[in-house]
């Protein structure tokens, strides 16, 4: 039994007497060994907690950590801390684990990013070919139109280098001129518009054709448009104007305009 002294303090106690339970050393609660850091989380709550909820945490705790069988602990749940979502997630010692319900999960959307859908490469179709144009004219309608446009211009008087009805034509300025006006083009002077046509024989002429006069030496020098029967429309030299004139000459060839 312990005894006062005579300050007041309790002294040490007598051998042999049994001392009072509200002056007997306490005894921990719990003698099984806590494992590392458990005893700084539970640190800030156990002065809250009974005896026996303080027995029920820790024996949650032993069963997690693989030191106590699970037939062991109580049946109280314990929450955890929330892992990935904002909903608390609850663990009980025995029991199978469910995974939390998806309404119950919740995402921050500013830290979601849209992302575009691939586009989608254009196909282009190739365009249908153009029909060819109705006023394309044949070749037999382009002489015809050459004959007809030279027609036109009979009585323009000849003039040397010329190339217009005014102030008036040489010969190769005027049939360079009827056959632009027919939609063809040919260069300036009779040589040059002899090289420039297709060949044909006397036998294939037709109105519409070029006549081309040469000298003895085979030089061409004259230009005309073949009329048929024998006759031609040309501007032939100083002092005469642009009419249908006979074929004075046997030195002659054809030419045919592409």
């Amino acid at each position: 039994m312990t005894r006062r002294t005579a300050s007041g303090r309790l002294g040490a106690p007598v051998a042999g007497k049994r001392q009072p339970a509200h002056l007997a050393p306490r005894r921990p609660l719990l003698q099984a060994a806590v494992p590392t850091g458990l005893g700084t989380t539970l640190s800030g709550g156990v002065s809250s907690l009974s005896r026996f909820g303080l027995a029920a945490v820790l024996g949650s705790a032993l069963v997690t950590a693989g030191q106590m069988p699970a037939s062991a602990a109580t049946g109280t749940a314990v929450k955890a801390a929330p892992l990935t979502s904002a909903a608390p997630v609850a663990f009980t010692s025995g029991a199978p684990l469910a995974a939390t319900p998806a309404s119950a999960v919740t995402f921050d959307s500013a830290a979601l990013t849209a992302v575009a859908a691939p586009k989608t490469a254009a196909v282009k179709t190739a365009a249908a070919p153009k029909a060819a144009s109705t006023t394309t004219l044949t070749a037999a309608a382009r002489r015809a139109k050459i004959v007809k446009i030279a027609k036109k211009y009979v009585g323009v008087r000849y003039v040397w280098g010329g190339t217009k009805p005014r102030p008036g034509f040489d010969c190769s300025g005027y049939t360079k001129y009827v056959v632009k006006k027919a939609g063809r083009t040919l260069p300036r002077t009779s040589r040059q518009q002899y090289a420039h046509v297709r060949k044909i024989a006397k036998s294939q002429r037709k109105p519409g054709d070029l006549i081309f006069f040469k000298s003895s030496s085979g030089r061409v020098f004259h230009v005309g448009i073949y009329a048929g029967k024998g006759k031609m429309y040309d501007s032939p030299r100083p002092g005469k104007r642009v009419g249908l004139h006979k074929i004075w000459s046997s030195r002659v060839s054809y030419g045919r305009i592409g």
